[in-house]
Parts: C-alpha cells; sequence; structure tokens
C-alpha cells in the first residue's frame, strides 16, 4: 500500500476495517466481472453493483455515489478524519487506471498549485482504490460553476491554466475550493511569455499531464 506522507492533517489513510472489507468488495468485483463494454457505454442495471454495495454499507461504509469507472464510500480514519476510497468497478487495467493516475498526479504536481488539489491519502498496489478527504460539494450547480471560476482564477496568479476544469470535479475542502477528480480530462499548463508579449503555452507535466483524456 502506498501511503502520500504530504497529505496533511487528515491522511485519510485506510483502517483495518476498511482494508479487510475492500478485499471482500474486490473479490465481489471480480466475481461479478461486469463486461468492460457494458461499462464504458453507461449500460445495465443501476444497482449491478448492489452487492459490492451491501459488502461496503454492511460494515460502515456508506456509498456517496458512483462514476464511469469507481464506486465511492465514506470512512473515518483513525484521527476521525472524513474521508472517501474510490473503488474500481473492474478488474481490467483501464478501469484501475484512473485511480494511478490520480497517485502519479499528486506525484508529480509543481509545489505552487498543489494546495489546489485535494490530495490522494494512499493507494492499494494494484491501484484497485485510492482515499482521499471528503470534499464538501455544493448542491447549487451556479455556486460550483463559482468555484471553478475561483479556481481558474488562483491557478492564473501562479501562472497556470487548467483545461476541463467542470462542475463535477471541485468542492470545498476546509472552507477553500478544490479539484477533488482528477483522474481523467484535466490537463494543465505553464503559462510563458514570448518577447513580443504573446501567450505561448507550454506543457508544465507530461506524465502524468495532470489527468488524462
Amino acid at each position: 500500500m502506498w501511503k502520500n506522507p504530504k497529505v496533511g492533517e487528515c491522511p485519510c489513510y485506510p483502517t483495518q476495517k476498511l482494508l479487510e472489507t475492500l478485499g471482500k468488495a474486490i473479490d465481489e468485483v471480480i466475481r461479478l466481472n461486469v463486461a468492460d463494454w457494458v461499462l464504458e457505454l453507461g449500460l445495465g442495471p443501476l444497482d449491478m453493483f448492489e452487492s459490492v454495495d451491501k459488502i461496503m454499507e454492511s460494515a460502515g461504509f456508506k456509498k456517496l455515489g458512483q462514476g464511469l469507472t469507481r464506486l465511492v464510500y465514506e470512512f473515518k480514519d483513525d484521527k476521525g478524519c472524513d474521508c472517501v476510497v474510490k473503488v474500481s468497478k473492474s478488474k481490467d487495467i483501464e478501469f484501475r487506471e484512473p485511480n494511478y493516475r490520480e497517485v502519479e498526479v499528486m506525484n508529480e504536481l509543481p509545489d505552487d498549485i498543489r494546495d489546489f488539489f485535494l490530495p490522494i491519502g494512499a493507494s492499494d498496489e494494484q491501484s484497485w482504490w485510492v482515499t482521499q478527504p471528503k470534499a464538501s460539494i455544493p448542491e447549487s450547480y451556479a455556486r460550483r460553476w463559482e468555484l471553478v471560476d475561483e479556481l481558474e482564477s488562483k491557478l492564473k496568479d501562479k501562472g497556470w491554466r487548467c483545461l476541463d476544469l467542470h462542475d463535477n470535479n471541485v468542492g470545498l475542502y476546509a472552507g477553500k475550493p478544490v479539484i477533488f477528480d482528477y483522474a481523467r480530462g484535466l490537463k494543465c499548463r505553464r503559462r510563458t511569455r514570448t518577447r513580443s508579449q504573446r501567450e505561448n503555452v507550454s506543457e508544465a507535466v507530461e506524465t502524468p499531464n495532470i489527468g488524462r483524456g
């Protein structure tokens, strides 16, 4: 298990109970063996992972939601911090890759913009899951876009531009706007200027490219 030594006040390292439960949940994901094309197209019944949810929730880990590749549950770490764990929906490497990408992004982030990204706390060695502090996501669509605008402004002040920031990957943590989902699509580039003062945008982090398309 990889642990992030720079995660901050709330490490969100998995508890022993969570690790044991995740082992059972992953076994169930493997048993279900949902076809990748079903997941990629977002097809199948909404409750196709109900048995996985039952394993997690019976152990006290409430489901918060799910995306294309991951199931998300909440837990408290040994310090009592509110955290989430993102679990892959498939054993296929393409579905575990977002977890790998988020860890890679976290390790490659330049210090000047690191605080704008909600840190990853820990990760499974095979990228089955990652943990993270729990962000607060405003219910208001308009408020979430305000956070996008605020983050874009703060990044610009630091000399950066991030593409594909949107209302579904930003939230609040400790009262500050943060990017909490950077596994897919998000790309950040450092701004530079030529002698003519025309903007020339160049890649700043080629691997992992601050997310992926």
